[in-house]
């Protein structure tokens, strides 16, 4: 004998088999789970938007160009607002500012 021929034998079909005599209201039923879960999905996400305030107290940042520089040692290009400068020479780290100086004196 069959474990699920006993009577009180849960069977997944069993729970299916109602919504796959009428195809389109399976249909339909499934496409309103998916509409409803995606409007809770976007109310839950704009709510909590609104309650953590940062992505409006925040101003967009402005992402203006900035020049390139190359090191005088290592030769690696790196923005000017990264650069150490010593007697009008750029460089990538202090230590090449410092291996610079000492090629100068």
């Amino acid at each position: 004998m069959n474990a699920c021929d006993a009577s009180w034998c849960w069977r997944p079909l069993d729970v299916v088999a109602p919504f796959l005599n009428n195809r389109k209201v399976a249909l339909a039923k499934i496409l309103f789970i998916v509409v409803l879960l995606l409007v809770a999905y976007l109310f839950f996400k704009s709510w909590r938007r609104d309650a953590g305030g940062e992505d409006r107290a925040r101003p967009p940042e402005s992402k203006l160009p900035e020049d390139m520089v190359r090191c005088e040692i290592c030769r690696v290009n790196l923005p000017r607002s990264e650069a150490f400068i010593s007697r009008n020479r750029l460089y990538c780290s202090d230590e090449h500012r410092k291996i610079g100086v000492s090629k100068d004196d």
